[in-house]
């Protein structure tokens, strides 16, 4: 796997839910979870990376990044996807 500069902010949420924490990214439509807020998001950063490996991988990315809401930044150099909402 080639790793890149690609630099990503993504609107996230969290709520706790009984015992358990939950971060999500409502535009994409992952979550994750954790026993604590810190954790929740630490796993949905590891679960947005996850899912914008596969969206490469399968060369959806653009594609899913219009549809959802969010842009990419320009192409020249590290990329930033921007959203209106409250950055991850």
């Amino acid at each position: 796997m080639t790793r890149t500069g690609l630099s990503i902010e993504f609107p996230a949420e969290v709520h706790r839910e009984r015992d358990t924490w939950v971060a999500s990214c409502p535009q994409l439509h992952v979550a994750s979870q954790g026993s604590s807020a810190a954790e929740a998001i630490a796993m949905l950063r590891e679960a947005l990376a996850l899912f914008i490996e596969g969206c490469c991988e399968q060369g959806i990315l653009d594609r899913v990044l219009a549809e959802s809401g969010l842009e990419t930044a320009g192409r020249e150099g590290p990329q930033t996807l921007k959203s209106p909402q409250t950055p991850l």
